[in-house]
């Protein structure tokens, strides 16, 4: 089998050719075709924009996985050691997007042919049953809920998930099994494992399992049948189910693809179980508020000659499912009919042939029987025959590597002489050219060892040389480390100086700000005082001064009562007008230098030149 594109065309095996298979060459058209899938790959062809429709236009998904025996479709699906997949990345994305709001829950059980349904999320929980309802139908109950809110919790929950359905499904987990017989009669176990990541609005609608939206992935049963089909009485249940099982997922896709979506629901128990997925559940007030469902059938078959026939069934699947025009006539809507027609023939067959050797041994008479003489020792007789045959078949054991020798040396003649006559060069010729190229070997052999003698060597000097390097690189970067943290010792001791010098600034800035300001408010001081001691002493002046004005006018009315009368001032008054007036100019020509308006520094020459002159006046005055 071949992918080209979308296309994947599907060649029969010669031996299938040779048994009379019905279909020689196919090729099935579908929406992705990839050669070798992963989890990234099938993420971003399937599931890119599922979160986002989920969480704007309330769009639920329903992830179908169909496939071949031993195919990976539960690995790629749910996880496996190797790592995360698909359905985990999607629903880690749909809670990123909706955590806040909302309340998400995972639940996971297995669909099997009993009414008991294992829960992968708790394994130890066997009460897990379909309950049935007339009001919404069939619905899984009794199994394990976990509410998760961030991508941590549902990784988790998917591990969990991840051991369980190893533990469950490990007989037909692997590709190849380990012993033929295990190959020819292997493990059967094709139950449905339904994985549903649940959103509902509220508590209420939690507790009352009434989900808004849901996102489901479902890992269908095996395509191939168990080894005795029909036959093993215990195999035939799981088959039986797991049939129902495809055939109600490939009737909901084809539905889909055909725009009739109603008619598979109420055909089986698994179909009635999606109901609330596809928005077709009766009386639920959500359907008119969710969008469309996104629906997607994986089917996973192998490219190899080993599961050929399962394969040509699982891509007919698609076609079949994918067909938008429907189908007609009558057979399986899983399995191509004429393939199902010519593996019956073939069952038949061989029933025939089993049914010969039956009859054979049945019919089976001992030799003595056929003889007309009487035979006293049966068994002796019995075993004469028997060594007859054994040494027979020994002889004949013995003559066959002589024979078969004579055979190949007849035909290696003959293919001699067919290859000689095709080359144009006879055996011996070759065998000379075989030692020419044997020599020219063996000198290339010792050219190329002695190369590499010389090439290792090198390698090995090359190699002592770089650890030299590397050696003193590092010496060197010690040397640099040590460096380093003693240049950072010290620059931490200049910062430390730095601040410390800082910090005096600042207290010395603060210190003279301090010092201005109270020279400010003492120059203010000093000031507001030399302003008001020169108001006292100019109110001093003029006080001086206005007394100095009123003692001539005192005098003055004497002086001109003496003129009206025509008298003469007399000697003393005279002389008492003329000291009053001398001291009125004494005290206008010292007053200014005696009280000054301004604070002028006290000079002591002055001051003694001024003391005398005062001390020269005041004795003309008491001589006078």
């Amino acid at each position: 089998m071949r992918v080209d594109g979308n296309t994947a065309q599907f060649n029969c095996p010669q031996p299938l050719r040779d048994a009379g298979f019905a279909v020689a060459e196919a090729l099935f058209d579908v929406d992705v075709a990839l050669d070798v899938p992963d989890a990234s790959t099938l993420f971003r062809k399937l599931c890119a924009t599922a979160a986002s429709n989920f969480t704007q236009e309330r769009k639920n998904m329903v992830a179908f996985s169909y496939g071949v025996r031993s195919s990976p479709k539960r690995q790629l699906m749910y996880g496996s050691a190797a790592g995360e997949v698909y359905a985990a990345r999607v629903i880690t994305q749909f809670i990123r997007l909706g955590a806040k709001k909302d309340i998400f829950s995972l639940s996971c059980h297995v669909i099997g042919s009993t009414e008991h349904r294992a829960d992968l999320l708790d394994a130890d929980n066997e009460l897990g049953v379909i309950v049935g309802s007339l009001k919404e139908g069939p619905r899984v109950r009794m199994v394990a809920r976990i509410r998760v809110s961030s991508a941590g919790d549902a990784r988790a929950v998917m591990d969990t998930i991840v051991k369980n359905y190893v533990k469950y499904f490990f007989p037909v987990l692997c590709e190849k099994q380990p012993t033929p017989e295990l190959e020819a009669m292997p493990s059967y176990l094709p139950d449905t494992v339904v994985l549903q990541l649940h959103r509902d609005d509220g508590e209420a609608e939690f507790a009352d399992y009434m989900d808004a939206n849901s996102l489901t992935f479902v890992a269908l049963g095996d395509a191939g049948r168990p080894a005795l089909c029909g036959i093993d009485a215990a195999a035939q249940p799981h088959h039986e189910g797991a049939q129902r099982a495809v055939v109600s997922a490939a009737g909901i896709v084809s539905s889909i693809r055909r725009r009739r979506l109603r008619i598979p629901f109420g055909m089986s128990e698994f179909s009635q179980l999606l109901l609330r997925a596809h928005n077709t559940e009766k009386g639920n007030r959500n359907n008119s508020l969710n969008g469309s469902t996104e629906t997607v059938l994986l089917t996973q078959a192998f490219l190899d000659a080993v599961c050929a026939e399962e394969s040509f069934h699982c891509l007919s699947t698609t076609r079949l499912v994918g067909n938008i025009l429907g189908s007609t006539g009558i057979g399986s809507a899983t399995r191509d009919l004429a393939v199902d027609k010519w593996r019956l023939d073939q069952d038949i067959m061989e029933l025939r042939d089993e049914l010969m050797i039956a009859r054979t041994v049945y019919n089976y008479r001992h030799s003595v029987y056929e003889s007309n003489t009487s035979i006293s020792g049966i068994k002796e007789e019995g075993m004469k025959r028997v060594n007859a045959i054994e040494s027979n078949r020994e002889e004949a054991r013995e003559r066959q590597p002589s024979v078969f020798c004579e055979r190949a040396k007849h035909e290696a003649e003959k293919m001699t002489k067919e290859l000689e006559r095709r080359g144009g060069a006879t055996l011996d010729e070759v065998e000379r050219a075989l030692e020419a190229k044997k020599r020219e070997s063996s000198a290339l052999q010792a050219d190329r060892e002695s190369r590499i003698w010389v090439y290792e060597h090198t390698v090995e000097r090359i190699r002592t040389r770089k650890e030299d390097e590397e050696s003193a690189s590092e010496r060197l970067r010690q040397a640099m480390q040590q460096l380093e943290q003693e240049l950072g010792l010290r620059q931490s001791a200049i910062e430390t100086r730095e601040q410390q010098l800082e910090m005096v600034q600042i207290d010395r800035a603060r210190g003279r700000e301090a010092v201005m300001r109270e020279w400010h408010s003492v120059e203010a001081a000093r000031r507001t005082f030399r302003e008001e001691r020169c108001r006292q002493r100019r109110q001093w002046i003029h006080q001086v001064k206005e007394i100095n004005a009123k003692f001539p006018e005192q005098v003055r009315p004497l002086a001109e009562g003496r003129k009206k009368k025509y008298e003469q001032a007399k000697a003393k008054e005279d002389v008492a007008e003329r000291a009053l007036a001398a001291d009125i100019k004494i005290i206008e020509e010292y007053l200014p230098k005696l009280i000054s308006l301004e604070d002028i520094p006290v000079n002591p020459e002055e001051t003694g030149i001024i003391q005398r002159q005062f001390d020269d006046v005041f004795k003309q005055g008491e001589q006078t």
